[in-house]
């Protein structure tokens, strides 16, 4: 708290008049009230020496003779040798630390999650042992590889949020406010384009799907990998075959039909259809891929939704502190 001293043409700060007359009572000022005095312009042309500052309850200027209007007195805040204390208390007064460390938790905690995808994705792709674990083959590459680019810029995104709110850099900041409002456009607009396209995603569902089926019937290296992967996918789900049951294997037959067959006893009786002499599951793969997307829809809306709640966070957060660096 400063204790301001008010009387005529004089003040005293921390009790020290900076003139001779007589001072009156101390005034106590907060530090919140002593951030809101004004600068204030005297309407004519002549003005008090220095740099002047008006009284918040004065309603006229200040001028080089005393004037009274009723009971109230005019008073003029000179301060020559004070304006730096001032200065400074309203720089100090310019960021909220509560707000500058949220922000660096919050994009730390954005960069870790961005580590764990890059280096997962990297060990994926690398890792035969991993490919073969997860029953990864070339065809899924594609994803692996888009995981690795998510990964990269989620953590540039956070090492711009984390340091621009430490070091208070305005130039961090806009640039991680704009990559995460661009993601978030990408993210909304991926979401309306899928659910007015739907009809041209199951054609192209469809597409792909038959694309598979031709490496079910092929003998090269990368089918052979593909169709170790699909009969345990066939064994799991307790189906045969993608589009059209056991005949989407052709001359590969004898290989799928240990996967594909079924008891026709207890619990898999209605599950089991007789073909060839043999009893093999009636359901094909394409209704077991739809059904798994269809159950896991809710979940895949529900992160959507979690990763944009948490974008939109991350923009308030980022353009508040941005603000807040400009009025310092």
């Amino acid at each position: 708290m400063l204790l301001v001293t008010m009387s005529t043409n004089h003040l005293k700060v921390k009790g020290r008049a900076l003139t001779s007359e007589k001072p009156v009572p101390t005034v106590p000022l907060t530090a919140a009230q002593f951030t809101h005095i004004e600068l204030w312009k005297p309407r004519s042309s002549r003005s008090c020496s220095g740099q002047q500052l008006a009284y918040p309850h004065s309603s006229s200027g200040c001028s080089n003779r005393r004037r009274r209007v009723g009971r109230r007195k005019q008073h003029c805040l000179v301060l020559k040798e004070h304006r730096g204390l001032l200065s400074s208390f309203l720089k100090m007064a310019g960021v909220s630390s509560c707000m500058k460390y949220s922000m660096f938790v919050f994009n730390f905690l954005f960069w870790v999650c961005g580590s764990v995808i890059l280096g997962v994705s990297i060990w994926i792709r690398v890792s035969k042992d991993a490919q073969e674990e997860l029953g990864i083959d070339n065809s899924l590459f594609a994803g692996v590889d888009l995981l690795i680019a998510v990964g990269s810029i989620i953590m540039v995104l956070g090492f711009l949020g984390c340091c621009g709110a430490i070091k208070e850099s305005r130039c961090m900041l806009l640039l991680f406010f704009i990559g995460l409002l661009l993601i978030l456009i990408l993210q909304v607009t991926g979401g309306i384009l899928g659910a007015v396209y739907r009809s041209k995603i199951e054609t192209s569902l469809n597409t792909t799907l038959m694309d598979s089926v031709n490496l079910l019937q092929s003998n090269t290296e990368q089918a052979k990998q593909f169709q170790e992967t699909f009969q345990k996918f066939q064994t799991e789900n307790k189906c045969c075959g993608l589009v059209n049951g056991l005949a989407d294997w052709g001359n590969n037959v004898h290989t799928a039909i240990g996967s594909c067959q079924c008891e026709p006893k207890g619990e898999e009786a209605n599950l089991c259809i007789l073909s060839n002499n043999r009893y093999i599951y009636k359901t094909v793969c394409k209704e077991a891929i739809i059904k798994y997307l269809q159950d896991h829809m809710l979940i895949i809306m529900g992160i959507a939704f979690g990763l944009a709640v948490i974008e939109i966070l991350g923009l308030g957060f980022s353009m508040s502190l941005y603000c807040q660096i400009q009025r310092k």
